[in-house]
């Protein structure tokens, strides 16, 4: 598989993960208004997830384009 398809099945299965958080806490609790708190911590926990993948990603371009220049 291409890097595009990994990057699109990873992006559905994020957005799948995220769908069945989500339902499952307005389910668990009955309203949206009590897991406000609860949808504000997990949106932080996956920026942070997302940044770390990012800079790993980052990071082993630049270790490739490294071995390409010598």
């Amino acid at each position: 598989m291409k890097k595009t398809d990994w990057l699109i099945a990873v992006f559905f299965i994020a957005i799948g993960v995220m769908c069945l958080t989500i339902s499952a806490t307005f389910y668990q609790r009955g309203s949206s208004i009590n897991s406000s708190s609860f949808m504000g911590t997990f949106c932080i926990w996956i920026l942070m997830i997302g940044l770390v993948i990012y800079l790993i990603y980052f990071a082993f371009q630049i270790k490739q384009n490294r071995r390409k220049k010598k």
